[in-house]
């Protein structure tokens, strides 16, 4: 197994008090073996999923934009994931849920 992609993403609080820069950052490594890890940016592992059994060609995170322009709809969060005969997309609320507990757990 090596590694095939990987991308860093920088996860801001949901606290109304936040300046909505980053707290810390989750790295995304995708692999050979069509696993998808997540890691702090220590090296924790927080979470593995294989989603396909083929290699990740290609990490893709989209981050939320304001509309520029009227009756524009907004763009969510999301992380793709490119696999040679299929596209994996999660979306960005639930993985940061999930994200968020596993380094909840992690910090226990």
């Amino acid at each position: 197994e090596c590694v095939s992609s990987s991308v860093c993403i920088p996860l801001a609080s949901q606290k109304r008090s936040s300046t909505g820069r980053p707290d810390w950052t989750c790295v995304v490594v995708g692999f050979t073996s069509g696993y998808v890890r997540f890691y702090t940016e220590n090296g924790v592992l927080l979470l593995a999923q294989l989603l396909h059994e083929d290699p990740v060609l290609r990490l893709k995170c989209r981050t939320y934009e304001i509309p520029r322009h009227p009756g524009v709809t907004e763009q969510h969060e999301e992380l793709s994931i490119l696999y040679p005969a299929a596209m994996v997309t999660i979306d960005g609320f639930s993985l940061f849920q999930s994200l968020r507990a596993c380094r909840n757990q992690v910090a226990r």
